[in-house]
């Protein structure tokens, strides 16, 4: 997909990180959602990211879709 543009991108991730989510809503029974073009500020980074995955009480996990590199895109989302 490396000469997708954006949004066929994140169309692409967003099906992805959806069935993702539903299966963990179902194993773990916990309310498990997705906000998406959300504004993290925190102490080592503060910024826009395209999808913040979510639960009631806490930040579970923040990614950016990638157009090339997948590699570093892992990297930025372990980070």
């Amino acid at each position: 997909m490396t000469d997708a543009n954006e949004m066929t991108r994140c169309e692409f991730i967003s099906s992805i990180l959806h069935a993702s989510i539903a299966i963990a809503k179902k194993l773990t029974s916990q309310d498990i959602f997705i906000v998406l073009q959300k504004v993290i500020s925190g102490e080592d980074a503060t910024g826009r990211v395209d999808y913040a995955i979510k639960s009631l009480e806490d930040l579970l996990c923040i990614t950016e879709g990638k157009p090339c590199n997948i590699k570093i895109g892992y990297a930025q989302n372990l980070a």
